[in-house]
């Protein structure tokens, strides 16, 4: 998404302006081309779990590095915003964006999202989160918090999570 960027395109004030569901459908087909790319031999020969991941599944390693690098990018994002108040704008931004994808169904992104948001840097701003509004913070809530699934066992992993909120749009 981000690797052919000016850094002056970068400040956080520039993805605040564009509108989240214009940027999650772009990013759910910057996805698709990643996706469309992967080889089913690199999948059956568990080829990314090898030292030459590069040469042995070199689309799912790029997989890979596109999703740490929009990871930390949200990260960044949030960190480089000064004061808490702008953090909160940019955490509700970025959960507003993750409620976008989420609906696209583009797990991969929302993943993204959720690690830079679960990263230790970020849930640490106290000060940050306490001034996002309570019905934009229902999505980080109800992805950390435990949820039910059909047996009625109670479920922590995150796809049930993601399955759970998803039914509750």
């Amino acid at each position: 998404m981000l690797k052919d960027c000016d850094k002056t395109e970068l400040y956080p004030q520039w993805l605040l302006s564009l509108n989240s569901e214009e940027v999650a459908q772009q990013l759910t087909l910057i996805e698709h081309s990643y996706y469309s790319q992967i080889e089913p031999s690199e999948l059956i020969t568990n080829a990314w779990c090898k030292r030459d991941s590069q040469k042995c599944a070199p689309n799912i390693s790029h997989f890979f590095d596109n999703f740490n690098r929009n990871a930390y990018y949200f990260c960044w994002f949030i960190l480089s915003l000064s004061q808490p108040e702008e953090r909160a704008r940019g955490l509700e931004y970025l959960i507003e964006l993750a409620q976008h994808l989420i609906i696209m169904n583009n797990f991969s992104s929302f993943m993204q999202i959720m690690s830079a948001i679960e990263h230790t840097s970020i849930s640490r701003l106290k000060n940050s989160w306490q001034y996002i509004s309570k019905h934009v913070s229902y999505l980080q809530v109800a992805y950390r918090k435990p949820t039910p699934t059909i047996v009625g066992k109670i479920s922590t992993t995150r796809a049930e999570k993601v399955i759970y909120y998803r039914q509750q749009i």
